[in-house]
């Protein structure tokens, strides 16, 4: 056991030592002693009670058990990435099908990292107008999404009035748009 420690003997009595003077000054000062404290305490000088302080503050780490999550590779799927660049194209569409404001709106927000009050300036409207509008386009999006991808949760049914009819005309819009993702679009190569 001894021959796989990375410290001597007498690099641990030291250890211990600093260890031992630093708890009794940090009681008796009631602080952190400095380097000079320890080593008068210690009876040695500064530099070899800086370095048992330092040693000490050293931990052992198993890679087995903390190196681990660290080791695994996290390098995706060729599925995975099909599907991230399926799902980053079809994201995409939607946004480039919704209504011109809108689309501004959401770019700004969501891709362009802008505030609310910075696009409705830039706009020459309030800011609970944005706000309403960038609602309204997410419902939009959410609503084409489910009804064609199943990317998120269900939208709850809306009652029939002008906005649940807007959403059902985009969505329509919306598939035809992306009829058949990647592969419709001529962005994929398929490998025999």
């Amino acid at each position: 056991m001894r021959s796989s420690d990375w410290a001597g003997r007498l690099q641990r009595q030291k250890i211990r030592q600093s260890r031992s003077a630093e708890d009794a000054l940090t009681g008796a000062l009631g602080r952190r002693p400095s380097v000079a404290e320890v080593a008068a305490a210690m009876g040695v000088d500064e530099k070899t009670a800086g370095a048992a302080m330092r040693d000490a503050q050293l931990t052992e780490v198993s890679l087995e058990d903390e190196m681990s999550d660290y080791l695994v590779a996290e390098s995706s799927t060729p599925e995975q990435e099909l599907l991230a660049a399926e799902q980053a194209h079809v994201t995409r569409e939607a946004v480039q099908a919704l209504p011109e404001r809108m689309r501004l709106i959401v770019t700004r927000l969501f891709f362009d990292g802008s505030t609310v009050k910075d696009v409705a300036a830039e706009l020459g409207v309030t800011h609970s107008a944005v706000s309403q509008q960038r609602t309204e386009a997410m419902r939009m999006l959410r609503t084409a999404l489910n009804a064609h991808y199943a990317m998120g949760t269900p939208e709850p049914a809306a009652a029939k009035g002008a906005g649940a009819k807007r959403r059902e005309q985009y969505s329509a819009m919306y598939g035809q748009r992306v009829l058949g993702g990647l592969l419709a679009a001529g962005r994929l190569a398929l490998i025999a």
